[in-house]
């Protein structure tokens, strides 16, 4: 059989030829094609479905756009008086909380421990005696308070590890406080000791005082 040939103009429209209708889904252009019964068959335009984008890991980018915020609130200066239920007080730059049942040392840090907090280590300790014995918890009279440090053997230490001198003008008496021993310090809070300015001694660890935790 004769071969049919497409015209230019039928391979410009992207055409094909054929002899039968049935073979071409499109429009017949029957000049478009040379030979017997030859048609030029021209696919009907569709719209393509649009690409697949392949997923691109981009990478980070070298420099941070800078975003300018609006100026943060500031916050409120006061501090609440109760945090977690506990009766938080303070005096001074120091803020503590106090327990006036007495314990032993051990049992006062574990009492600390159990709120999430330490044995004090006081920033004013005379100003603190002052303050214990004018305000004294609930009924009862001023108390000595068990405070965070105690003897390693050589020096009394603070429970962040700093010594507390030997020559320190709080000491309530160097012959009362040997500090080659394991006893543990505590806040004298009488008047007649801090009109002196000998607020801060030393004693057996197993004795029973009031607790300041902070």
């Amino acid at each position: 059989s004769e071969v049919c040939k497409p015209t230019n103009l039928c391979t410009l429209a992207g055409g094909f030829c054929v002899k039968k209708k049935k073979d071409c889904e499109g429009t017949l252009d029957a000049s478009g094609c040379k030979g017997k019964k030859c048609k030029c068959c021209i696919p009907d335009e569709t719209t393509p479905p649009p690409p697949t984008c392949p997923v691109i890991t981009c990478p980070a980018p070298t420099t941070c756009p800078v975003i300018t915020f609006p100026a943060c609130p500031t916050c409120p200066t006061t501090v609440p008086t109760t945090t977690s239920g506990l009766d938080w007080q303070t005096c001074g730059r120091d803020r503590f909380v106090r327990f006036g049942e007495k314990m032993i040392w051990n049992d006062a840090r574990s009492l600390c421990k159990s709120h999430g907090l330490d044995m004090y280590h006081p920033i004013d300790l005379l100003k603190l005696a002052e303050y214990l014995e004018k305000n004294p918890t609930g009924s009862r009279s001023a108390d000595n308070h068990w405070l965070g440090a105690r003897g390693n053997g050589y020096n009394m230490v603070w429970l962040s590890g700093e010594v507390i001198p030997r020559n320190n003008p709080l000491w309530y008496s160097t012959a009362a406080n040997n500090f080659q021993t394991y006893d543990c310090a505590f806040v004298l809070t009488h008047s007649k000791w801090y009109q002196y300015g000998t607020v801060l001694s030393a004693y057996r660890c197993h004795y029973k005082y009031a607790v300041l935790c902070g």
